[in-house]
């Protein structure tokens, strides 16, 4: 029953296609070429977060390997970012922590989370994360957020100099529904900026998907 409906609507649908004309035929051929050209290239751009096909670039070379990669691979997560105890690129800087990221297949999103342990140098009464991120070059997000609003576990304000953190710090979270995203480079900061502009760490993510 079922495939002499489907033989009647073909032969339907057929017998209208050809009967329309050689050049509205041909107009339609070329519209569905044209669509069916636009949906692959346009899946060729994008890449499915979900599957988290994700490269991190090398750092700058100081602590490539430290406890803190050991510490991904052991718990088996991915990381896309590392956390430094300095902003300053030209001295030695010591890895404090990741930037780990995940994917919920229930909310179709992505969550990132930066882990660290770190000794503050200075004290933090106030300030802010700044962060600034690139796609192939150019700024799409340059933002300072108050770092004594910012959802953390174990860390928050004031913060004395001395002091021992261990911070769990949502950092990222992509809007519901959202799950593909431009294939290329996205290179990202956040650096800790207290109320002297003093820089107490940073995290740096530069990555491929």
């Amino acid at each position: 029953m079922f495939s002499e409906i489907v033989c009647r609507e073909w032969n339907s649908i057929r017998v209208r296609f050809w009967s329309i004309g050689y050049k509205k035929r041909l107009s339609l051929l070329i519209l569905l070429l044209l669509l069916l050209g636009c949906f692959l290239v346009w899946s060729s751009l994008m890449v499915d977060l979900s599957d988290l096909k994700f490269t991190q670039e090398k750092d700058d070379g100081v602590n490539d390997s430290s406890v803190w990669d050991k510490w991904v691979i052991a718990n088996g997560l991915r990381a896309i970012g590392d956390i430094y105890d300095s902003c300053d690129h030209n001295e030695v800087r010591k890895k404090i922590g990741k930037i780990i990221i995940h994917y919920d297949p229930t909310e179709r999103r992505v969550i990132g989370t930066a882990v660290a342990n770190f000794t503050a140098k200075v004290s933090l009464k106030g300030g802010v994360v700044h962060v600034v991120a690139q796609f192939e070059g150019r700024t799409l997000y340059d933002v300072k957020h108050n770092v004594c609003k910012i959802e953390a576990a174990t860390f928050g304000c004031p913060m004395h100099e001395g002091e021992a953190v261990g911070s769990k710090i949502f950092v990222i979270q992509l809007a519901n529904k959202v799950s593909f995203f431009f294939q290329g480079n996205y290179f990202a900061t956040a650096k800790l900026i207290n109320e002297d502009g003093i820089c107490l760490g940073m995290t740096e993510s530069n990555i491929n998907l």
